[in-house]
């Protein structure tokens, strides 16, 4: 009680487990995994069952080259670049990512919003926030990658963010957890590696 500050230190030891915070703890920190590492971003754990963020969660087209300043999604010249860019289909494909459905996802309608506002919605944890969705809201969770192209690269390099979200029984993708600024479109793809 009272820690205002939070020293981290990022170790290949700190696998993802999920971890049950008490009651008279209160955090107001997590970590968020960034492309070089790990970074702050502000979220209270209080009682609840999360995530931590682990370098697996990034899967990058070329791992000498996973730093950026900048995230792009969709892709630039999207949906073209899915079936011209040899990069980006080597990642989706079965030798990387091994993807399933792949889509691009807009923002929560204002329905599922709606129906989704009892959701506690933490910015950093998509797999919590997709698991309180369908305990919620009855929506099976869908497991996957986020997908960016790394800014600068000119198409030629990507990412993709471990990430979960939920499918309605109607079939429609519904991501509740918070984008990157600025990106109101973002490209999903199923996957059987991103379980946790």
């Amino acid at each position: 009680r009272g820690a205002t500050e939070l020293v981290l230190i990022e170790s290949a030891l700190a696998t993802k487990t999920q971890v049950r915070m008490t009651d008279s703890i209160r955090a107001g920190v997590m970590a968020r995994l960034a492309l070089g590492g790990f970074a702050l971003v502000e979220c209270t754990i209080n009682g609840a069952l999360g995530y931590w963020p682990e370098p697996s969660d990034v899967v990058s087209s070329d791992p000498q080259h996973t730093a950026s300043t900048t995230l792009l999604s969709p892709p630039t010249d999207w949906p073209q670049c899915f079936s011209t860019s040899e990069v980006l289909k080597t990642l989706l494909g079965k030798r990387v990512l091994r993807g399933r459905r792949c889509r691009i996802t807009g923002l929560p309608s204002d329905e599922d919003r709606t129906t989704m506002a009892a959701v506690e919605i933490a910015a950093a944890d998509s797999f919590g926030n997709a698991e309180r969705v369908h305990e919620m809201c009855g929506w099976q969770i869908v497991q996957g990658f986020a997908v960016y192209e790394l800014g600068g690269s000119n198409g030629g390099m990507f990412v993709g963010h471990k990430r979960w979200w939920n499918q309605k029984p109607s079939g429609v993708w519904v991501d509740a957890t918070p984008r990157i600024r600025g990106a109101t479109e973002l490209v999903l793809i199923e996957s059987a590696l991103a379980t946790k």
